[in-house]
């Protein structure tokens, strides 16, 4: 199956990204609003940030990202994988493009924030993320990769 990204067009929020966050989210946070979702997605896509993951035709998700360049920073706000599709390297796939994308933009360091009880942690801390203890709390950890230009 050949993974292929394409940009954000009309209806994609709520055709795939409510849906596919709201399931993901269930058991993390269970009071996030549609509004919310919808406010964050249009704010990402406003940067020109937002991608979503197609296989042969199908949407199987969508990732986010903003560039800091005061702190010569790439963060990642959202990466979300239809159920159907975890567990089968795509989150992989999406790591390694925006390492290519924060190596182009010349940032020392990729960050995200994930829950603790996330699973897609393990994959964070396989591609070579770790947690700044100095900035993460009880329920989400702030990690951060650094990367070499």
């Amino acid at each position: 199956m050949k993974l292929t990204i394409r940009k954000t067009k009309k209806g994609d929020i709520e055709k795939y990204v409510i849906p596919i966050e709201k399931f993901n989210m269930k058991n993390y946070d269970s009071s996030i609003a549609i509004e919310e979702i919808k406010n964050d997605f249009l704010e990402d896509s406003k940067k020109g940030s937002v991608f979503f993951l197609e296989i042969e035709g199908k949407t199987i998700g969508f990732f986010s990202f903003t560039n800091n360049e005061k702190k010569s920073s790439l963060h990642i706000n959202n990466m979300q994988i239809d159920k159907d599709y975890q567990g089968k390297g795509f989150g992989k796939e999406i790591l390694d493009l925006i390492e290519i994308e924060a190596k182009k933009l010349k940032c020392s360091k990729i960050t995200l924030s994930v829950f603790k009880t996330n699973r897609a942690i393990k994959l964070y801390t396989k591609f070579g993320f770790k947690e700044n203890t100095n900035k993460s709390d009880d329920k989400v950890a702030r990690m951060e990769k650094e990367i070499e230009l």
